[in-house]
C-alpha cells in the first residue's frame, strides 16, 4: 500500500459525514489530531461557509451551503467552526457529533474567548493574515452576541459593545450594523460610546 495522506483523508471524511455516510465518522474519529497548518486551512474553509451563510462576498445567501461548510470545518478541526457549531447547536456538540442538537452556550463562550485570547504567531503570509483576522473578528463578533443575549454568561450591554466595537474594527460587517443598532436603541451611552472610540 503507498503512504496515506492525513490531511487529504480527514478532508474527504469530514465531507463524506457532512453528507451522512454513517461509516465516515468512525474513520475521521481515528484520526490524528490535526496539525496547526491544517486547522489554519479548515479556519479559511470556515470563514468560506460564513461567507456563503450570510451572502458575504458577493456570494448569493445559501444558509444549508454555508452550515454545511462550517460543519464539515468544525470536522477538520477548526476552533472557530467548533465555537460557532456549539453556538448555533448544529451537531450535538454537549453529547458528541451526532447526539440531540442542543444549543451548548457555554462551551461556546470558552470556545470563542480561547481565540481571541490566543496568541498569533508571526504570520508572513498576507492570505495566512487576513484569515486570522477573519478568525478572530468572527470570535469577537459572537462574544457580543453571548453577553448580549446572556448566552453562557450574565447579560452586560456595555461589554458586548466593547466586543462588537472590536470586531466591527476588524471589519466584521454584522458588528458594525449592530453598533448602529446599539446606537439607534440607545442601548449605550454617549459615555461608553466615547470609550469605546478610544479602543
Amino acid at each position: 500500500g503507498g503512504k496515506v495522506d492525513k490531511a487529504e483523508a480527514r478532508k474527504c471524511y469530514a465531507k463524506a459525514v457532512v453528507q451522512g455516510v454513517a461509516y465516515a465518522k468512525g474513520h475521521l474519529e481515528r484520526l490524528p489530531e490535526p496539525t496547526e497548518e491544517e486547522k489554519r486551512e479548515a479556519d479559511r474553509r470556515f470563514l468560506e461557509g460564513l461567507d456563503h451563510y450570510e451572502g458575504w462576498k458577493s456570494k448569493a445567501i445559501d444558509q444549508e451551503k454555508g452550515k454545511q461548510i462550517m460543519r464539515e470545518a468544525m470536522m477538520r478541526g477548526s476552533p472557530i467552526a467548533k465555537a460557532e457549531c456549539h453556538y448555533q447547536g448544529w451537531d450535538g456538540l454537549i453529547g458528541g457529533w451526532f447526539s440531540d442538537p442542543t444549543v451548548n452556550w457555554k462551551g461556546a463562550l470558552d470556545q470563542f474567548s480561547s481565540i481571541v485570547n490566543a496568541k498569533s504567531g508571526d504570520v508572513e503570509e498576507e492570505k495566512e493574515r487576513k484569515g486570522r483576522i477573519g478568525v478572530l473578528a468572527h470570535a469577537q463578533f459572537r462574544l457580543g452576541c453571548c453577553y448580549e443575549e446572556g448566552h453562557g454568561v450574565a447579560k452586560d450591554n456595555a461589554v458586548s459593545f466593547r466586543w462588537y466595537v472590536k470586531a466591527a474594527k476588524n471589519n466584521h460587517e454584522k458588528a458594525k450594523s449592530t453598533i448602529k443598532r446599539y446606537a439607534l436603541e440607545k442601548l449605550v451611552t454617549k459615555d461608553l460610546e466615547a470609550k469605546n472610540n478610544e479602543l
